[in-house]
C-alpha cells in the first residue's frame, strides 16, 4: 500500500472534499472537512456497496451462535436462525 501525504489549509470558512481514499480494509471512502464559525466537522462517507460487503457484528460470537443452534432440532425453532449459516445441516432430516 502506498502512503501519500496530502495537506490542505483552510484559513477561513470553507469545505474540502478528499476522494480516492481507502480505509484500513481497502474500502473506498470520501472525507469531507467543513469549517465554519461553529467549528470543524469531519465526515467520512462510504459507498453503500462497501458497507454491505462488510461482515456484520451481531454482538454475539460464532461460538455462542453454534451453542444455541445445537440446542434446537431445526433452524425454524432457533431464535438465531437468521444469524446461522448451518441451515444445510438439517436438509437431510
Amino acid at each position: 500500500m502506498k502512503k501519500i501525504l496530502m495537506t490542505q489549509v483552510l484559513t477561513g470558512n470553507g469545505r474540502a472534499v478528499f476522494d480516492g481514499l481507502f480505509d484500513k480494509n481497502g474500502n473506498p471512502a470520501s472525507v469531507e472537512v467543513e469549517v465554519d464559525r461553529a467549528g470543524t466537522v469531519i465526515t467520512i462517507s462510504y459507498e453503500k456497496a462497501a458497507i454491505d460487503a462488510q461482515p456484520k457484528d451481531h454482538g454475539i460470537s460464532e461460538e455462542e451462535i453454534d451453542r444455541e443452534c445445537a440446542l434446537h432440532d431445526s433452524c425454524d425453532d432457533c431464535p438465531l436462525c437468521s444469524l446461522c449459516n448451518d441451515e444445510e445441516d438439517y436438509d437431510d432430516e
